[in-house]
């Protein structure tokens, strides 16, 4: 995220500009953006959360969900724009369900029935998100009903990617693209074959 102001036409331009950039060096992500547009001109320093920072500084750049942090700066009046890390080419899944090969094998099952009731609370929450974001917006007090809402229409291509067919599908190209960026960062080592890597249900 950063100000709408400074012009940057992509996240290529973050990099390449004066100013602050605010993130976490060592995620893989922040690895694998400093490799791809080395040498980087501007100055990094850790992100602590929020958008303080983001507020008092037009030259300063941040890591941010978008999903959040964008509709933050927006309410309290600033003019921001949003890159996405996947568009440089990293694009991991970052939420995922997770079982062992073992209880897989032993109860697919009810392996199947827990996909497919996360399936259906996606797709109902995408049809209409108010019940859900009511909710949420009872447990979590610094966060008004309004960006509940706005977060809600943010994520729908994140939740539902243009040419999906089904919620959550994953492809084998994907997750290869993942594994060869994480061993050229040496994240992991040794081989992996992707096709072990999930299972589409």
């Amino acid at each position: 995220m950063q100000h709408a102001q400074r012009g940057f036409g992509s996240i290529a331009d973050v990099f390449k500009s004066d100013g602050i950039l605010l993130w976490q060096a060592g995620l893989p992500y922040a690895q694998y953006l400093a490799r791809k547009y080395a040498p980087i001109r501007v100055t990094t320093a850790p992100y602590l959360g929020g958008i303080g920072n983001f507020q008092n500084d037009p030259l300063l750049s941040q890591q941010c969900f978008a999903t959040s942090e964008p509709l933050a700066a927006t309410r309290a009046g600033l003019a921001v724009k949003t890159f996405l890390v996947a568009e440089s080419g990293y694009n991991p899944y970052t939420t995922v369900l997770v079982t062992s090969r073992e209880r897989l094998r032993q109860h697919p099952a009810e392996v199947q029935r827990m996909v497919s009731a996360v399936r259906a609370g996606w797709a109902a929450y995408l049809e209409d998100p108010s019940p859900t974001n009511a909710a949420m917006a009872q447990l979590n007090k610094a966060m008004d009903l309004q960006t509940f809402q706005d977060s809600a229409q943010a994520q729908v291509e994140l939740i539902r990617p243009p040419g999906t067919d089904k919620l959550g599908a994953m492809s084998t190209a994907r997750w290869q693209a993942l594994v060869d960026q994480l061993t050229e960062l040496k994240v992991i080592r040794g081989p992996l074959d992707p096709q072990r890597l999930f299972v589409d249900l």
